[in-house]
This record gives C-alpha cells, structure tokens and sequence, in this order.
C-alpha cells in the first residue's frame, strides 16, 4: 500500500471522531488533496502492474497451455494402456510358465518310471524278441514268455509316443512364452519413450504454470489495490455519510413537527366546524322570531307601547332599539320626513295615485328602527305598513317561528352531516398531501443513493453535486407544506363561510 493510501484511514477516523466532537464539520481541502494524491498512487500502481499482467499474458498464448496439456493427456492414455497391457502380459506369462513347468515335471517323472524312453528303444525291443521265436530255438515257456512280453511291449509304446506328444506340447508352450517375453521388452522400450515425452511435456507445462502463478500473483496485487481504493473512498465518505443522516434526522424532526402542528391545526378546524355544526339550526331566527313578536305586541292596543315592553324584550340579544313614547315624544306626535332630516331609516308607506281619505294621525303614524327592519328581512316576514298590519305580522312571525321549530332538527342534523363530509374533505386532502411530499421525498432520496454510488467509484465533486440536490429536496418540501397549510387554512375558511350561508337561508 502507498505511504499516502496507509495513512488516510487513520485520517478518516481522527477526522470522524473530531467531526462527532465539531457537529459533523467539513474536511480540509488537506484531507481532499490527500484522498486525490492517494488515489493517483493507487492508479499508477495498477496502471504498472496491468502492463505486467499483459506482457505475462502474450507468454501464456505463445506456451499454449492447452495443446501441451492435451499432448500430456495423450501421453498419459498410452502409458496407461501399456501399464494394463503390461500387466495382462506378465498375468498370462505366469500362467503360461507355471503350465510349462508343471507338464515338464510330469514328463519327467513318467520317463523316470518307464524303462524305455523313446519308441524306437522299444520297436528294437520288439523285433529283438521276435527274431528269438523266429529262430525256434525256444521253448515253449520262453516263447509264451517272450509272446506276452511283446505284447506288453506294445501297450508300453503308446505311452512312450505320448511322451513325444507331451515333449511338443511344451516346445510349442516355450515358443509362446518366448514371445510373451519380447512383447514385454517392446513394451517397456515404448514406456520409456513416452516417460521420456511426457517428462518432456510436463516441463513445459510447469514453465506455463509459472507463468500462470504469476499472473494469479499480479491479479491479487491489482485486486488489493482495488480494496485499499475502495477503503480511502469509503473513508472519505463515512463523514459525508455521517452529514447526510444528520440532514435526514433534522428533516424528520422537521416534518414531525410539521406534522404534529398540521394535525392539531385540522384537530382545532374539525372541532371548530363540528362545534358550529352542532349549533341547532334556527336558533338566532327562533330567538329574532320571539323578539320581534314581543316588540309588535307592545303596539296593540291604540298603538300604545306596553310598559312591560323592556321587561320583555332585554331576555334577548337582539339589539332592538325600542321607540320612547311617553318621555321623548308627545302622544300623536310623529317625526318629521326623511328628506327633511338625516336619519338612516325606513318607513314603510303604500304609493298610491288614489286619493285616500284622512285617517286620524294617532291611529296612523307608525315609525320603524332599522334595526327591526333587518330582522323582518331576516325571518322573511313581511313589513308592517301601518300599525293595522301589526296582527299579520304578529301572525307571520308565529308561523314563521313553528316553521324553524318544526324543521330545526332536520336542518342540524344535515348540517353535522355537511360538517363531517367537510371533516372527512379536509382530511383527506391531507393525506394527499403528505402523501405527495413524501413522493417526493422518497425520490429525491433515491437519486441522492444513486449519485453517492457513483461517488464511490469516481469523485468527490458528485457528492456535493449530491448534498445540493438534497438541500433543494428539503426547500421543495418545506414549500410544499406552506402550500399545504395554505390549502388548509383556505379549507376551514370556505367551511366556515359555508356553514353561515347555510344558517343564513
């Protein structure tokens, strides 16, 4: 290993120890010139050593390695089959001698007990004993003697011509094993010849495997190269590794926080629409209808406001401001007209191009705050005219208040029922969004792995490449939440605004 490539992990561990102890800071431009001066060395090293590889390579293909060892496997087949020739040879040869010598033992034992060798010792046997009886000077006896004796004579040289076929058999026996013999001695001139070969052959082919060695050897220098490279690139990275987590881990507060914000935000939204949504419908017209009908009454009776009229009244919060007719007006008195003054209100008054016949002021003269004019307008009940139209109206607003009572708990519960679809909207809305963002995320994610891979076999401006594309993934995300609390807050207004209109009608 070069000198720079033994001493940059010690660097990197120092270097991750101080950066645990600084808050993960960034290396030197020293480290960085160190990794790039380290990484030359490593390339050089393996630059020298291929150049060693390729010259051992062109020896190889000039050996050729596969013809010797097919030219030796060749080698090897035939001594093997002069070895088992060899063998089957010397297993016959023994055979063939043990006949031999047991056939000649046994002739020469039935010689040894025979008087008469060969069949020409007894054919001259035989015509010695028959000249005797021709001469006819024997006697009887002897001739019968020497009669049975000829006889015997006879049967004696069939055995002894066997002998002469026992004596052939074993010259022939003797031929054979003398061919056996010469067939072994030309065996082993061919064995020597192919050891002599095959020696030959496994020289070159131990040359070869030198050559092979060597490469083997060369390979695993290259190989450990490889490694310490892979080691000082992995060092270099562990800290931006260790920078990346730290990122990540800030991210995921981030969005923890982010998310329990978001959820406590749509919480207060859902009680907040479910809290208006469970308000009984109608319960401001009920409470106008029962104002207005308390106010009317106060006007029966000759037009004369009831005294109990503010007793009546102040129960409800409907900011009535109610006519003064004992202390600020005289009876019968009215008020001058409305271009004749600057007061904001309304009185109703029949047009008509009739002439209409006097009536008495008192009876007549009738004055309406605008007030009161916005909650009949509220109720949808009609404006009085004068104070004949008192009675109607009265009657009006009752109808009108057994109509908010008749329908109050339908119209509440469509509303809670409105309420959780908007719930149930926003929420999912949400989900979406979360869901979009951690899309994104999770992509953003996926390229940064995929360009840190690549750092890790080229250099290391891809890995700030890398930090960058991740600092733009988390100003992306962080601007999709804004959008997504926008959209929530634009949500719970339109809710809001929907659950009024619907009170409103």
């Amino acid at each position: 290993m070069p000198p720079a490539a033994a001493s940059l992990p010690e660097q990197s561990v120092v270097a991750e120890e101080d950066n645990k102890k600084n808050n993960l800071k960034r290396p030197s431009n020293s480290s960085e010139e160190a990794f790039q001066k380290s990484i030359d060395e490593i390339k050089n090293t393996i630059d020298k050593l291929q150049a060693e590889m390729t010259v051992i390579n062109e020896k190889i293909n000039n050996a050729d390695r596969s013809s010797a060892s097919l030219k030796k496997d060749e080698l090897r087949e035939k001594q093997s089959e002069i070895r088992k020739k060899r063998t089957q040879t010397r297993e016959l040869l023994k055979n063939m001698n043990d006949s031999f010598q047991r056939k000649k033992r046994e002739l020469r034992m039935n010689k040894d007990k025979s008087q008469y060798k060969t069949t020409k010792e007894v054919d001259n046997q035989i015509i010695k004993l028959e000249k005797q009886i021709e001469s006819g000077s024997l006697k009887i006896i002897e001739e019968k003697r020497i009669v049975a004796e000829i006889s015997q004579l006879k049967k004696l040289k069939k055995t002894v011509e066997s002998f002469d076929i026992q004596q052939f058999i074993i010259d022939e026996e003797q031929k054979a094993i003398d061919e056996l013999r010469k067939t072994l001695d030309d065996d082993e001139i061919d064995m020597k010849k192919y050891n002599s070969e095959f020696d030959q052959l496994k020289n070159e082919l131990d040359e070869i495997n030198v050559l092979y060695d060597e490469k083997k050897r060369i390979r695993e220098l290259i190989a450990n190269e490889i490694e310490n490279r892979r080691e000082i690139i992995n060092a270099r990275n562990q800290f931006r590794q260790q920078q990346d987590e730290e990122r990540r881990r800030r991210w995921e507060a981030q969005k923890e926080k982010k998310e329990q914000y978001e959820a406590q935000k749509r919480a207060d939204i859902a009680a907040r629409i479910r809290e208006d949504a469970s308000i009984p419908a109608f319960q401001n017209e009920i409470y106008t209808c029962d104002a207005l009908i308390n106010y009317f009454q106060t006007f029966q009776g000759n037009g004369k406001a009831n005294e109990q009229t503010p007793a009546a009244t102040s129960a409800f919060s409907t900011n009535i401001r109610e006519l003064d007719t004992s202390s600020n007006m005289p009876e019968g008195m009215i008020l001058t007209k409305k271009a004749d003054r600057n007061d904001d209100y309304f009185i109703g008054k029949k047009n008509s191009s009739k002439k209409k016949t006097p009536k008495d002021k008192k009876s007549t003269s009738f004055n309406l705050d605008i007030d009161i004019l916005q909650q009949l307008t509220t109720v949808k009940v009609s404006i009085p005219i004068n104070v004949a139209d008192i009675g109607k109206t009265i009657e009006d607003l009752i109808a009108r208040k057994d109509y908010y009572l008749e329908n109050q708990l339908k119209v509440t519960n469509e509303n809670i029922e409105k309420a959780e679809a908007e719930i149930s909207a926003l929420e999912n809305r949400s989900i979406r969004g979360q869901d979009y963002r951690e899309r994104s995320r999770n992509k953003q994610s996926n390229k940064s792995t995929i360009t840190q891979s690549e750092v890790a076999s080229t250099t290391s401006t891809v890995v700030t490449t890398t930090l960058e594309v991740v600092e733009t993934v988390e100003t992306t995300s962080t601007n999709n939440e804004m959008v997504s609390e926008e959209i929530l807050d634009n949500a719970s207004s339109s809710a809001v605004a929907s659950q009024v209109k619907e009170e409103t009608q």
